[in-house]
């Protein structure tokens, strides 16, 4: 009998990283419908959670996993099981702690950008030692409970920017300073990163189709939900989505059984409720790529 071991990686848009307790359970309760277990001791998160955030009519998932410590490479803390859990988010988004700024622990006297800046590489160490891959993943930094900062926390991140941390956004989880638009940040980084997996599985496809004939079922819809939706100059709706545009281009809107199949897929993806929500504001014209479609609708 031979011996097979599966092993489960959870698949995100965001993978929330940080020490313990620097708040990540808080960020994905305030960012998405999750209810994550949320207490001020270290390794309160054991297991990892998920959550779906949402802007406007789009939506990602979000994963919150246990903190990461120094050596968590070498199976430190939760260490590897961490790691296994990030490798396939596509993008990261890595919370430091304003209050992990202060010498002991609590907000008073002059936040010190130095040991956030110590936090931030011992982190990052810990990903690259574990996987080049995981390093290179494409990362967004944000600045956790500002609201501790008595004056502000500009001073905060400048000091952070000369350090080379690149800081995106400053946040607070109990006040909710910030909350909307750190999904707004977020949103079309996932889109692009959601494209580039995409594209990457169809190179992985095209490769194994040529090593070896290896029958790949696919579920077509869920790659066509990759697209993106903007107004043109002239207020028309201009969607834009690779796989999106090629089975539009490929539509024979002068069969009636296309053109059902083609509003049916609309439709599984979310697009249809998106363009209707459009066209109730004006009769625009909507195009696919190239291709107008309202009239196909």
């Amino acid at each position: 009998f031979a011996l097979i071991k599966l092993e489960l990686k959870l698949v995100a848009d965001v993978g929330i990283i940080g020490y313990p307790s620097v708040g990540k359970s808080t960020i994905i309760s305030v960012i998405s419908g999750a209810r994550p277990k949320i207490a001020a001791y270290a390794f309160t998160t054991l297991v990892p959670n998920l959550g779906v955030a949402s802007v406007g009519d789009r939506q990602f998932v979000v994963c919150d996993v246990p903190g990461l410590i120094e050596g968590a490479a070498e199976g430190k803390g939760l260490g590897i099981a961490f790691l296994k859990h990030i490798e396939r988010c596509g993008v990261l988004l890595h919370v430091l702690d304003a209050s992990r700024a202060f010498p002991d622990g609590m907000p008073t006297g002059e936040p010190d950008a130095k040991l956030l800046k110590a936090d931030y590489d011992a982190i990052r160490k810990e990903l690259v030692t574990y996987s080049p891959t995981l390093g290179k993943k494409r990362e967004i930094v944000i600045l956790h409970k500002t609201d501790l900062l008595a004056d502000g926390p500009e001073a905060l991140l400048k000091d952070l920017k000369k350090l080379k941390v690149k800081v995106q956004l400053g946040v607070s989880s109990a006040t909710m300073q910030n909350v909307t638009e750190l999904k707004n940040l977020l949103l079309p980084i996932v889109l692009e990163e959601r494209e580039k997996r995409v594209s990457d599985e169809i190179e992985e496809d095209e490769k194994a189709k040529q090593e070896l004939p290896v029958l790949r079922p696919h579920l077509l819809s869920d790659r066509m939900g990759v697209y993106r939706v903007e107004r043109g100059k002239d207020n028309s709706v201009l969607i834009s989505g690779k796989r999106l545009e090629q089975f539009t281009v490929m539509t024979d809107f002068s069969s009636s059984g296309a053109k059902a199949r083609f509003r049916d897929v609309l439709s599984r993806i979310g697009l249809m409720r998106t363009i209707n929500r459009y066209r109730a504001e004006a009769d625009v014209p909507v195009f696919i790529g190239k291709v107008r479609i309202d009239t196909h609708l």
